[in-house]
């Protein structure tokens, strides 16, 4: 099986788990406004989607799988793919652990200074997001594409 069939594959899996997959370049260059599902550009008129991965272009080491959350509870998982002239990356996310409490909204809303309107955007936003309660089958993919990719390691 090539890496392409193999992204294919593991991308067809997580659709069916609801769960958003990308194949990104360069990253250092520019972050497509599809990585959080348009969470910062419906909250800002202006977006710097350069935050969502800060320093993790650069700092991504080969064979090592990533995961980490943003400060919008928003989950994801983040490696580079061995590549020789070019670097690629594969990102799965955004995902919930659990949904936000009403605090949380209304926490955001004030240390954003956004409008109140915002809330229920936010509210539907996360209500289109998955729920992984339990990551264990979710790791369990990624690890194991991860061993086919990175040839075991």
């Amino acid at each position: 099986m090539t890496q392409q069939e193999l992204f294919n594959f593991t991308s067809s899996l997580l659709e069916k788990l609801h769960i958003s997959s990308h194949i990104l370049e360069n990253l250092e260059k520019e972050i497509p406004k599809s990585v959080d599902a348009g969470l910062r550009a419906m909250l800002f008129d202006s977006v710097d989607y350069s935050t969502i991965l800060t320093n993790s272009p650069s700092l991504a080491n080969n064979n090592v799988i990533y995961r980490f959350f943003d400060e919008f509870l928003c989950h994801y998982i983040f490696f580079r793919l061995p590549t020789q002239n070019k670097k690629r990356y594969f990102l799965v996310g955004p995902y919930l652990t659990n949904l936000p409490q009403n605090d949380f909204y209304e926490k955001k809303i004030k240390q954003l200074n956004l409008e109140e309107i915002k809330i229920n955007q936010l509210k539907k936003y996360y209500s289109n997001l998955p729920i992984i309660e339990e990551e264990t089958v979710l790791i369990a993919i990624i690890n194991t594409l991860g061993k086919y990719v990175f040839n075991g390691e």
